[in-house]
């Protein structure tokens, strides 16, 4: 779906690599596998507040910090800087998190008008959630 979302977005890049990868996964395999891969790109790592604040207990954080630029979702405070770590924030209020909007007891769940138009049809077409407003 992000494949998807993202399709008409030339500098986006939308890959499955990880999610190939026998357990465990470790972040830093996928950042040094894109390095590899991609050595002519800046790499960002989008993540929410929560997660940058566990971060320097990630597997190998040190490579982590060393070629990756990330991009901090925080909803109420904003990030603390961290010496050695190229971090950006970006703050705001957005009504739904993803758990509100997997979350069918939630008045955001699958919110179609959230929704890239071709996501909202691929969910549809393969009936992954239960059923969504009709396509228009």
């Amino acid at each position: 779906m992000a494949q998807i979302a993202c399709a008409d977005s030339p500098n986006i890049t939308v890959d499955d690599f990880e999610g190939h990868q026998p357990p465990p996964s470790y972040s830093w395999r996928t950042v040094e596998h894109f390095r590899t891969t991609m050595p002519e790109s800046q790499l960002f790592w989008i993540l929410g507040y929560d997660q940058w604040q566990a971060l320097p207990r990630w597997a190998n954080a040190t490579y982590l910090a060393e070629h990756l630029t990330f991009l901090v979702l925080a909803r109420e405070q904003p990030p603390e800087p961290r010496d050695g770590w190229k971090m950006l924030a970006i703050t705001g209020t957005h009504p739904a998190s993803a758990t509100a909007l997997r979350s069918e007891i939630s008045p955001h769940f699958l919110r179609s008008d959230w929704l890239h138009p071709n996501v909202k049809n691929y969910i549809h077409l393969r009936k992954l959630y239960p059923p969504l407003p009709p396509i228009s």
